[in-house]
């Protein structure tokens, strides 16, 4: 399916046909926000495209800073504020062109297959997508998509590789809108345990990047913060 719809640590794949977003359990996705309408807004989503209604909400839907009058087609990394919350759109034929051909050792610097299991340099072994085990799916009711549910690691492993990609290529913006949710999902677990040093190490080091070319101002906030959490010293 060629559309991804976000919120928080829920990721959805968009089928064609209608999807539902308000407060009501029977919606396809149900926000418990008391600004959020019964039934707040509705996706169409199409074979090649996607839309967007507000249907008659209290409170109006944002879309992309604007609020929402009429039909609106929705693009790559559209941003929805219905109530309190945020929701982002991706389109996969975008992301896909983001996706990288081969995995960097963290040792040696060496380049290797994605699938290898050990560096073609130095051997030393390379980790493996968690994603696929440690990913719940959950089947939605209606019509309108497939839920993805994971912790904070999962959604970087899922992110990891088109946030590199987006940086190496300097779209340092595309980036932090990869990043932004997960990275402070991160920061979360970080307040109560301890996270393992190869996601402490790609937080700090997108963090770095993202500082030097990002729009947002939080990012030096954040990099403090995660460095107290895990009663770590930033280094110089």
């Amino acid at each position: 399916m060629r559309f991804r719809l976000r919120h928080g640590s829920t990721d959805l794949t968009l089928r064609p046909g209608e999807f539902i977003i308000g407060r009501t359990t029977s919606s396809d996705l149900a926000l418990d926000d008391p600004k959020v309408s019964r039934q707040h807004a509705r996706l169409i989503i199409e074979e090649d495209a996607i839309y967007i209604d507000d249907l008659d909400s209290k409170n109006g839907t944002i879309v992309d800073s604007e609020r929402l009058t009429g039909r609106r087609q929705l693009g790559h990394l559209s941003t929805i504020r219905i109530g309190d919350q945020w929701l982002s759109i991706f389109d996969t034929r975008e992301t896909e062109n983001l996706r990288p051909s081969s995995k960097r050792c963290p040792a040696c610097g060496a380049e290797n297959d994605l699938e290898a299991s050990e560096c073609v340099s130095c051997k030393r072994p390379l980790s493996r997508s968690r994603t696929m085990a440690r990913t719940i799916e959950i089947s939605l009711a209606g019509s309108g998509a497939d839920r993805t549910i994971g912790d904070a690691p999962n959604k970087l492993a899922v992110i990891r590789p088109l946030a590199e990609k987006a940086i190496a290529l300097g779209k340092i913006d595309e980036a932090d809108r990869f990043l932004r949710s997960p990275l402070e999902s991160l920061l979360e677990e970080a307040r109560t345990k301890e996270i393992g040093e190869e996601d402490f190490e790609f937080g700090v080091e997108s963090a770095l990047k993202l500082i030097d070319g990002s729009k947002w101002e939080g990012w030096i906030a954040w990099l403090f913060e995660f460095h107290s959490t895990q009663g770590r010293v930033m280094n110089s």
